[in-house]
């Protein structure tokens, strides 16, 4: 965390590696890999006395896949192109740099949000930004993190339309609490945006959160 050029495993490993290196999927697919999508990211500060920092991720789906695995359209492909929407990821290898930015939850589904493989096209999420609230929450007082998003019109439906979304996420608070898990915590509200005294414009796609 003290330098983010430094490389923590290095992909795809040398031939023949000087030792065996395990890559799991999840750290291939941390952040949107195209010009037109977006990722959202915020480092989640740990409990008081606890340790084990966490990064909360939240990427738009691209279905490029990684280039260091070439597509057949198997089952297995789905590991690679599946990744979640959200999801609340490792900071803290603890020693083992390979489980670097991996759901650190066991089972993992409990820490991510993603939509199922089928509908992630016509369901896509953009996502705007990430903060906490309060920034630095009082002592006993619940810390929350936030995202502001869009859930995308789907392409070619005239009676698709986007929409703004500002989401939620319990944090720990006070020493020995636990991390909650993503999926116990996560609610979403929507919002409208109008304009201005006596206008009665709506603006469906939030661009900016201040």
């Amino acid at each position: 965390r003290g330098n983010i050029s430094a490389v923590a495993v290095r992909f795809p490993p040398a031939a023949p590696p000087a030792e065996p290196v395990t890559v799991f999927p999840s750290m291939l697919n941390v952040a949107a890999n195209h010009p037109n999508a977006s990722t959202v990211e915020l480092a989640l500060p740990p409990a008081a006395g606890a340790g084990g920092s966490r990064l909360l991720v939240g990427a738009t789906y691209t279905g490029y896949g990684s280039s260091f695995f070439p597509r057949n359209r198997s089952l297995e492909d789905h590991r690679f192109e599946n990744t979640p929407e959200i999801a609340i990821r490792s900071l803290d290898a603890r020693g083992d740099l390979a489980k670097l930015f991996t759901f650190d939850l066991n089972p993992s589904d409990d820490n991510i949000l993603k939509i199922k493989q089928g509908a992630k096209e016509q369901h896509k999420l953009g996502f705007v930004s990430a903060f906490l609230h309060p920034p630095d929450p009082p002592p006993g007082a619940q810390p929350y993190a936030y995202l502001a998003l869009n859930s995308e019109a789907r392409a070619g439906d005239k009676e698709s339309q986007a929409r703004s979304l500002l989401a939620r996420i319990c944090l720990p608070h006070g020493a020995g609490s636990d991390a909650k898990k993503l999926t116990e915590s996560y609610i979403q509200l929507g919002l409208q945006c109008a304009g201005g005294a006596g206008r009665g414009d709506l603006y469906s796609r939030l661009v900016s959160v201040f």
